[in-house]
């Protein structure tokens, strides 16, 4: 499962919106043209769904690693997924890496693992990587 950090973001975003709106009604006494309750109740709406959404797809986002490979199953949205299978014996490299403050003071990252056949598959915002990098090369010895 991927860290919270990842849709930090878009819950911020509906918050800032939401705040703004507040701030342009409060401060230039703006009614919005009468529509002022509904959007007091659409805004919210669209946020819980949007976040809701996000949630899902977050949840259904997934690195399974077993003493014989690697799985993951990433999600692109509610009807379409990819997963991809690693053999240990396949894997030749298992590195990580860490961009960002945020990621350096929350400690996630993206593993990055790469095969024989220079084929490279990257999961992101990973919480623990060097954990999961240490797991791994354990395993695959």
């Amino acid at each position: 499962m991927r860290h919270w950090y990842t849709f930090l973001a878009n819950i911020a975003g509906w918050v800032l919106c939401l705040g703004v709106l507040i701030a342009i009604r409060g401060y230039l006494h703006f009614n919005y043209f009468g529509y002022w309750n509904i959007i007091v109740l659409v805004i919210p709406a669209l946020a819980i769904i949007n976040i809701w959404y996000r949630v899902i797809l977050w949840r259904s986002t997934t690195v399974l690693i077993t003493n014989q490979r690697v799985v993951k199953t990433d999600r692109a949205g509610l009807f379409s997924h990819t997963t991809t299978e690693l053999l240990h014996k396949d894997i030749i490299e298992v590195s990580y890496r860490k961009q960002g403050f945020g990621a350096a003071i929350l400690n996630f990252g993206t593993i990055i693992l790469r095969t024989a056949s220079n084929s490279v598959l990257e999961v992101t915002a990973i919480p623990a990587p060097a954990v999961v990098t240490d797991t791994l090369n354990s395993l695959r010895l």
